[in-house]
């Protein structure tokens, strides 16, 4: 007997807490440094501040390459 695939819009219980941000930005130099700071904002949010200097230094690769 298959099963359907759960609908990935409500959270399985048995999964563990996966947290998200998203925040759209215009393609700006400015708009790697404000994407840099939220995410690291948010890496020491979600209780991983030791983080947030490897967060920023991705994010920022990741932006300045978009």
């Amino acid at each position: 007997m298959a099963f359907a695939p759960q609908d990935p819009r409500i959270p399985d219980p048995s999964d563990p807490v996966i947290n998200e941000g998203r925040v759209d930005y215009v393609p700006t130099p400015i708009s790697v440094t404000r994407a840099r700071r939220h995410a690291t904002r948010l890496i020491a949010d979600w209780g991983h501040p030791a983080l947030a200097d490897d967060t920023a230094l991705i994010v920022s690769e990741l932006a300045t390459n978009a």
